[in-house]
């Protein structure tokens, strides 16, 4: 227990940090569950303030970490291509096939890549293969990261928090009276 402890210990006092390690971790194109500590860290944030820090921190970090495939695109050209497809285990045509699938959809590949992993991989480094421009690379990713960003979910109020409710009526109110959402202590008219 104390090993868990610590480690939560550590996610209260550096939220911003592993936030912004953990999506440029996963971004660089290791798994890695950055979603799962985003959802964890947010629910431990107190103020509004802190969980638009953690959606900033973690676009930041994946914006950042998409360079590493974008980079190896354009120094190894195809070849990282054919590297990605052997560590997935993709078939003979994974190549050809990603290929199309970036021709077929343009830049609008790296807006859809976000949703997936694996894509993302392939949409970056094919980017650095010189298929689109890196300015319309940067954009389409930012983008796309802003909206892959779990941050609807990062920015409400953690279940169970009182925020945004109206408050329950106090114990001492009759079944009746709550279910007719008549306040305790006046008559009605």
């Amino acid at each position: 227990m104390d090993f868990i402890q610590s480690h939560l210990d550590f996610l209260i006092r550096h939220p911003l940090s592993v936030v912004f390690v953990a999506f440029l971790i996963e971004a660089a194109g290791l798994p890695f569950p950055s979603r799962i500590l985003l959802l964890i860290v947010a629910t431990l944030a107190d103020e509004p303030g802190q969980r638009v820090g953690l959606v900033a921190v973690s676009t930041v970090g994946s914006l950042i970490g998409d360079h590493v495939p974008y980079l190896a695109g354009a120094l190894t050209g195809p070849r990282i291509l054919a590297f990605y497809c052997r560590i997935t285990l993709g078939s003979a045509g994974c190549v050809e096939k990603t290929v199309g699938y970036f021709k077929r959809f343009g830049a609008a590949a790296i807006l859809m890549s976000r949703f997936s992993a694996s894509v993302r991989l392939f949409a970056s480094a094919l980017s650095g293969c010189g298929h689109i421009t890196y300015r319309k690379f940067v954009t389409f990713d930012a983008v796309g990261t802003l909206l892959s960003t779990p941050s609807s979910r990062s920015l409400r109020p953690p279940p169970g928090s009182r925020r945004g409710r109206a408050s329950a009526p106090p114990p001492s109110c009759s079944s009746a009276a709550r279910r007719r959402s008549i306040p305790c202590g006046r008559r009605r008219a």
